[in-house]
Parts: C-alpha cells; structure tokens; sequence
C-alpha cells in the first residue's frame, strides 16, 4: 500500500535512514548537522510503503530576487529514494506531489541546486545559473584582510557588512538569493563550524567592505577552496590570493559564475499568470508572445502576451515552465547571480 504525505517529526529518524544511504558522503557530520538545524525548519515529503519510507523530497522556503521583483520559492533539496527501490518511479511520484502541494499554497515557483538536469527537466524545470572552478596562483599581499574561523568571533558589523556587499554585487543582476545577517551566521556556522572553514573580509579605505570569501584548506589537494568568492569592482578574486599562502596551500580555486560550463541551478514556473503580469511593471523587455506547455499545470497552457502594447504580437517561442523563466531572464539582458546556498 503506498501512502504519500507530509512528514512529521516522528518521520525524521527514516528520514535521516534516507538521507545517509542516498548522500553517504554526508556522513562527515553534515547529515547530524542538517537534522539538528534545518531539517526541523523545512518541509519534507514522503511516499511511503507498508509504512516504510521510500523517497522523499524536501522544501525549504526562501525568498528570490527576479526580475526586480522579491517573490517566495520553494527551494527543494533531499531529493532522495532508497537504492535499492531507485528505478520504480517513486521520486516522480513525490516531486509531482510536491509540485501541486506547492502549488496550492500560492508558491509561485519551485527552485534546486543539482547535478542531475535531465531528471528534473521532465517536471519543467531549467537551468538558469551556471558556474565554473577558477585558480588563482598568484600570492597577493593580504592588507586590509581579516579572518575568522569561528562564528561567535564574527562582529554584527561584519555580517551587515557582508550583506551591504552582497547587495552591491547582485545589483546588476536579475535573479538571485535573498540573504540577511541571520542567513550569513547560519551559513557561517556550517562552513566554519562543521568544515572548518574560514571567513575572509577585505575592507576598503572608506571602511566598507568590498570583498569576502567563505572557504577552507583541502589537505588533499593542497587547494584553498573557496566555495563563495564575491568581490565589488574595487577587488578583484586574484586579490584572496594570498589567503591560500596564509594556509599553507598552493593555490586558491573559487567558484565563477554566470559563465557557461557547467550548469548549476534550476528553476521552475508553477503559476504563469503571476510571472507575466510583472510585465505591467515594465520589467520584461522582450516583445511578442510565448507558448506555454506544462503537463502538470494545464492553466499555464496557451499563449501569453509580453508586450501589452503589441496585441498582435506574432508567435516568437514554444517553451516549458522552465524555459520560459529563463527567457524572461535573458531577455531581460542581465543575468542570474548567486543561485546558492551555501
């Protein structure tokens, strides 16, 4: 008998189960992590089997900056099915689940992080943010840098600080997370904390901050990775190389977006109607109309107009939910920022 519905707290040690056989590599603590910190915070969905857990898939609400509009995205992580019942079409059930569940509460879209496209484009999803490995070899000068490996070391003033270069940086870009000084310390308090990473600030003569990044030393590869690297125009990533000395590795590799390579994020309309009607707002540069087909959302079927003025627009794409997000994006002629958590 298969059962499909939202989990409660008395779920989570099958949910746990779950996570580590289909995330074993989460078994370096971020699983204990995740369970004490997130997994209580977020929303998850399981189908279920004589009672037994199978596949599930998790919601964490966040809000997104599109199209210079802030709207709520479900963000969807913990993806996951047994390996052993991989194959019986258990996650597609959960995510077609999840979509309509999302849906019914007026979420306008539905967002993850994957490396996996293909299966998630067959729910109407795409990619809207890539990124790439970068190195950086060169041992610049750390003045005017500081460094904190431990979060209750962070000043409130640094975080803000964070957040006002953050903002800087996504100003010419269309869509990207929303993140606040609460955000940055629990994002801090992984990175640091479970990894033992580090927080590196740079601060400019005007006592701002204009570059950071969040990382840490791989002993391995004798790499600094810095999993978030975001500079102002006044900085510029070749300007972290030093940190990589400063911990004894041989170089620093960092995370580049909005670069082709490979394909990161993706993004899912769930309600059409919501996104076009930011045309009123004169957002949406593009002229003419798109052709929607969604098979889980037959209302967001049809022809939509992107140009009020131009009733008689002639036909210009044939697009999915996904598709037609990133369109509005590109033709919008900016780009998507920082997708990511971290």
């Amino acid at each position: 008998m298969i059962e499909m519905r939202r989990l409660t707290p008395q779920d989570s040690m099958q949910a746990r189960m779950l996570w580590l056989d289909a995330f074993p590599e989460d078994g370096d603590g971020f699983c204990d992590y995740y369970f004490a910190r997130l997994f209580p915070q977020d929303q998850y969905y399981g189908l279920f089997e004589q009672g037994k857990l199978q596949s599930m898939v998790g919601v964490s609400r966040q809000k997104i900056h599109f199209l210079g509009k802030l709207l709520q995205v479900g963000f969807l992580r913990g993806v996951a099915t047994w390996k052993s019942e991989q194959g019986k079409g258990y996650s597609s059930k959960v995510m077609e689940y999840v979509l309509h569940d999302l849906k019914k509460q007026n979420v306008p879209a539905a967002a993850l992080k994957t490396y996996i496209h293909s299966f998630y484009r067959k729910f109407g999803f795409e990619v809207c943010s890539y990124r790439c490995w970068h190195e950086v070899r060169e041992n610049a000068p750390l003045a005017g840098m500081e460094f904190y490996d431990r979060v209750e070391q962070v000043p409130e003033r640094i975080l803000k600080g964070i957040c006002a270069c953050y903002r800087d940086y996504t100003a010419d870009k269309d869509f990207f997370l929303e993140r606040d000084s609460a955000y940055y310390r629990l994002m801090l308090t992984e990175a640091l904390e479970l990894y033992d990473g580090v927080l590196a600030v740079h601060t400019n003569e005007m006592q701002r901050i204009d570059g950071y990044l969040i990382g840490f030393a791989e002993k391995e590869s004798g790499k600094f990775r810095a999993d978030e690297l975001v500079c102002l125009e006044t900085m510029h990533p070749k300007d972290f190389g030093g940190v990589a000395e400063k911990f004894n590795c041989s170089m620093l590799v960092y995370k580049a977006f909005d670069e082709r390579e490979q394909a990161d994020g993706m993004i899912r309309i769930l309600d059409m109607a919501y996104f076009l009607r930011q045309k009123e707002q004169g957002v949406i540069s593009e002229k003419g109309q798109i052709q929607v087909k969604d098979s889980l959302f037959t209302e967001n079927n049809g022809w939509w107009q992107t140009d009020m003025n131009q009733p008689n627009s002639q036909p210009s794409k044939e697009l999915s939910p996904g598709e037609a997000a990133v369109w509005l994006l590109e033709s919008n002629g900016r780009q998507a920022g920082i997708f990511e958590e971290y």
